[in-house]
Parts: structure tokens; C-alpha cells; sequence
């Protein structure tokens, strides 16, 4: 949860109002400033747990530096749950 709202809040700061407007039409989610926040809160999530699965990005990925940058550093923290100390 925290993860997702930390990821909504880079993309809002660093995306201007084009790049946002974009890329919530090419998700299919309305543009509105206070429309369906429960859908922009699932796409976060979606993104979020494709991070942390390391499934992949199909469908949806980081944009601009910023979600990259924030979207990079916990891509190798699952592997970490798997690791045994002796």
C-alpha cells in the first residue's frame, strides 16, 4: 500500500498535466482531477505488485526518470525474501 502511494505521488509530482492526461487515457481511466481515485489507486497497486512478483511490464511501466528511479531500486527486494543465512 505505502509503495503504491509513495509510486502515485512521483508520478504527480514529477509528470506534467500532458504526460498525466496521456497516461491515464492510454489506461483507460478518466482524467477528471478527482475522478475514480479507487482506479488510479489499483493501477498503482497493479504496478506496484508487478514490481515485487518481477512479472514483468507488459501492459504498464514507469514513463518519465522519476518512476524509474523510484521503480528500480525494489525490483531485486523479492529475491532477498528467498535468501537464507547459514
Amino acid at each position: 500500500h505505502i509503495c503504491a502511494c509513495i509510486y502515485w505521488l512521483v508520478k504527480l509530482v514529477f509528470s506534467d498535466d500532458s504526460d498525466m492526461v496521456d497516461f491515464l487515457d492510454y489506461h483507460d481511466l478518466p482524467t477528471a482531477v478527482h475522478g475514480a481515485l479507487w482506479e488510479r489507486y489499483l493501477l498503482a497497486m497493479y504496478f506496484i505488485s508487478t514490481i515485487f512478483t518481477t512479472v514483468g511490464f507488459g501492459d504498464i511501466s514507469a514513463i518519465n526518470s522519476a518512476e524509474r528511479l523510484y521503480g528500480t531500486p525494489p525490483t531485486p527486494l523479492p529475491s532477498s525474501f528467498f535468501l537464507r543465512t547459514s
